[in-house]
């Protein structure tokens, strides 16, 4: 499991724990259709993932999609998105009628551990490449959210 998804996963479980299981109707922050992608499937208002540049991000819903950047293709009920080799934030929305989930997508800086040791001026230093106790979520990011330029 990379940084990223095992992330996602933790805020995930945090927003199902803190807001209940059901699948639900509609209500101020869920819609009454899902979109999956990377292993989970929601139904909230808001949601976020981070992927690399040029990378493709599969989106399983029955909704009609729009996206600011990158490039968008319909295959069935699925949605392929490939996300712009410029890091930054995409918006990708999910409509069904009037009800629409946003999918904030960020395309992360890249970052090469060993050969880099800043990025655009920060010290990240180098991650071990051996993982604490093993644990993924101690392996070495492909890539970092780009916050220098503000929200987009």
């Amino acid at each position: 499991m990379t940084p990223t998804r095992f992330l996602l996963t933790l805020f995930t479980l945090f927003t199902l724990l803190t807001s209940g299981m059901a699948k639900a109707q509609a209500t101020d922050s869920r819609v009454s259709f899902t979109i999956a992608f990377e292993g989970l499937e929601s139904n909230l208002k808001i949601l976020s993932t981070a992927i690399m540049p040029g990378k493709t991000l599969r989106i399983d819903t029955r909704a009609q999609a729009s996206a600011d950047m990158g490039s968008l293709a319909k295959s069935g009920n699925r949605w392929l998105w490939t996300a712009p080799a410029k890091p930054g934030r995409a918006e990708l929305d999910f409509t069904k009628g009037a009800e629409t989930i946003r999918l904030n997508v960020f395309v992360l800086t890249p970052f090469k551990n060993g050969i880099e040791e800043s990025l655009q001026g920060y010290n990240v230093g180098h991650y071990a490449t051996t993982l604490f106790r093993g644990l993924s979520s101690y392996a070495v990011p492909q890539g970092f959210i780009d916050l220098a330029s503000g929200p987009s």
